[in-house]
């Protein structure tokens, strides 16, 4: 179990006594502030993040309740849907433009429409217009950036990284991200966890404060146990470091 967050729960702020059903695989990432010291330590008060696996045929009503209910607006997909034959995370959005399709969590239904699809070199990003029985009469954009070349226990290649993180802050600066933005790949740990280790990097060298990788690391697994799983993805964030701290001018989005 994470052990800061103890994973989600749906309906979170009216449930004393959560059933194990009303858990989901996710864990929220609270926010680690630029440091001067040594030490990177969380900060409680915001949630930058939720960390999740990829959802399961049987769980992608899930997954779009937990986005409904912590109002994400972002998704980082790190994961292809197959290898091979087989499935690593299901499609839990529909194939087409302009096509809806509806998603259950046990008393909540979800409508899923695809609005747009655009494949870039190194993310497809899409758009998703998503309602549902919490607040009927509400609609709102979800921002789906979906990364493909990344091998599952492996690193990326860095300019196309970089290329993902630079579309992902240009949502977020221009307000079109509100709440955390949800990540995932496939056992959302691995992956996720040198993604969201790469972002922090990238802000912290910017801002000129102290390259704390092995503290991010263990503060992101006090939230989610396992992020960064292997020694080549922890090498990857070394060297990600050095080639920002070589090049002040680098991962610097327009």
């Amino acid at each position: 179990m994470p052990l800061a967050s103890k994973g989600l729960t749906f309906g979170a702020e009216i449930q004393r006594d959560p059933k194990p059903e009303d858990y989901i695989n996710a864990s929220f990432i609270y926010h680690i502030p630029p440091v001067n010291t040594w030490r990177a330590e969380l900060d409680f008060d915001k949630i930058d993040y939720i960390a999740t696996q990829g959802p399961m045929k049987s769980t992608c009503g899930d997954f779009w309740r937990m986005i409904v209910e912590q109002k994400a607006t972002g998704i980082v997909m790190l994961t292809n849907l197959r290898d091979g034959k087989q499935v690593l995370c299901h499609q839990y959005w529909p194939e087409e433009l302009n096509r809806t399709e509806e998603y259950t969590s046990g008393p909540v239904q979800i409508k899923v429409k695809l609005e747009k699809e655009i494949k870039h070199p190194e993310v497809t990003e899409r758009a998703f217009q998503v309602t549902s029985s919490i607040e009927p009469n509400k609609c709102f954009t979800v921002w789906h950036l979906h990364m493909t070349s990344w091998p599952d226990m492996g690193v990326p290649d860095m300019i196309q990284l970089e290329g993902l993180m630079d579309k992902h802050q240009v949502l977020r600066r221009s307000n079109e991200l509100e709440g955390p933005t949800v990540v995932h790949c496939r056992a959302g740990l691995g992956r996720t966890g040198t993604f969201i280790v790469s972002e922090l990097l990238r802000k912290h060298v910017h801002e000129g404060a102290y390259v704390d990788i092995a503290g991010i690391i263990l503060q992101l697994r006090r939230c989610r146990p396992f992020m960064v799983e292997n020694v080549k993805q922890y090498i990857f964030l070394h060297e990600y470091a050095n080639a920002l701290i070589s090049d002040p001018a680098r991962g610097v989005s327009e």
